[in-house]
């Protein structure tokens, strides 16, 4: 199976007061097509910073990141917002929707930014909103939608636009234990039915066991479980 994304020796180091602290000291890591990977460590271990790193939102102090054959870090800006826009899916513990728009103006947001025009981008959003059980919502504003509705809409809109890979970041820190489980099962259909790979920060270990591979942060450094 072919290599989606490679991380080749990444380092990441913050100053504060006067000091450097290590967050990132030196991971590898290959993520192939289809497949699912979680990623468990210690509150404030790194993960989301990794996460950020991996998808192109964050620079690392050392080392390559390596996705569909491109140097994250050492391309134009425009070819990197088009990756991040066509590519690579991300869902957080937040679900950052617009207050204002509706739940399908949300999913529409990625499309409409590609180049679709509305028409074709209210289809694809209800096309992906109605997989997701949410049909009978897609008027809706996020304020008038339950958390693990308004969870659901954020992973439609992570997907709308059909990505290779995912970056969830504690999708399921806001939910209860029932929401949590649905909510990674309809990510892991995702996955089955369209091929798109996972890669899953949490600290839920029940959830971690749900993935293909589980992986530690510790010290900087990821160790396989």
């Amino acid at each position: 199976m072919s290599k989606l994304l490679e991380l080749k020796g990444v380092h990441k180091y913050f100053e504060h007061k006067g000091y450097t602290v290590k967050v990132l000291n030196g991971i590898d890591l290959s993520v192939c097509e289809s497949k699912t990977i979680a990623i468990t460590g210690a509150s404030g271990s790194g993960k989301t910073t990794l996460l950020n790193i991996m998808g192109g939102l964050e620079r690392p102090t050392k080392g390559r990141v390596i996705f569909l054959n491109r140097d994250l870090y050492h391309i134009g800006e425009k070819e990197l917002n088009l990756l991040r826009n066509k590519k690579i899916g991300f869902i957080f513990q937040f679900h950052y929707l617009m207050p204002e728009l509706t739940a399908i103006e949300n999913v529409m947001m990625p499309a409409l930014i590609s180049g679709y025009n509305r028409k074709e981008a209210y289809k694809i959003a209800f096309n992906m909103l109605s997989q997701l059980g949410l049909k009978d919502r897609i008027k809706h504003k996020p304020g008038e939608l339950s958390g693990g509705e308004q969870q659901r809409v954020a992973i439609a809109r992570s997907c709308v636009m059909n990505p290779k890979l995912i970056l969830a970041d504690e999708p399921t820190g806001n939910l209860d234990r029932k929401m949590s489980k649905k909510v990674i099962e309809l990510l892991l259909e995702l996955n089955k039915e369209k091929g798109i790979a996972i890669v899953m920060a949490t600290h839920n270990l029940e959830i971690a066991n749900m993935m293909e591979k589980s992986l530690e942060l510790k010290d900087g450094k990821l160790l396989e479980i």
